[in-house]
């Protein structure tokens, strides 16, 4: 049971909690992957407006150093990704042995980090980011 202090300025969570799952569920399952390597929605706004995302060599959110190591990333994802399929009978089997555990770690390490940065007295954290 929790328990808050109505003197501490909290607003009540009630009709709340069906929405945090609702938004949850979405960023475990659709935001890190498509949102934030591909458009890296939840960036600084700074790159806002211009290319940025993480596949893209000419990213505004790469020094003109760094272009090299981003091609060079892609083209062994790429080259990993032809392994995994001729390596695999099927897609289905490819998504049961690589997929699924991919998306689960992935869900853990979005969920942590989320409740990390959620988490009221480390507030402070979002303001010095």
């Amino acid at each position: 049971m929790v328990i808050l202090n109505p003197e501490a300025g909290y607003k009540p969570v009630e009709g709340r909690a069906r929405n945090r799952l609702y938004r949850i569920a979405f960023m475990l399952v659709v935001s890190w992957m498509p949102g934030y390597l591909f458009f890296n929605a939840t960036g600084p706004t700074k790159y806002w407006g211009k290319l940025r995302s993480h596949f893209n060599p000419n990213s505004a959110i790469y020094a003109d150093r760094e272009r090299w190591m981003i091609v060079l990333s892609d083209n062994f994802l790429e080259v990993m990704l032809f392994v995994l399929l001729l390596h695999t009978f099927s897609l289905y089997t490819m998504v049961k042995l690589y997929v699924v555990p991919y998306l689960i770690v992935n869900a853990y390490l979005v969920l942590i980090t989320y409740l990390q940065l959620s988490f009221k007295p480390f507030g402070m954290l979002k303001q010095q980011l």
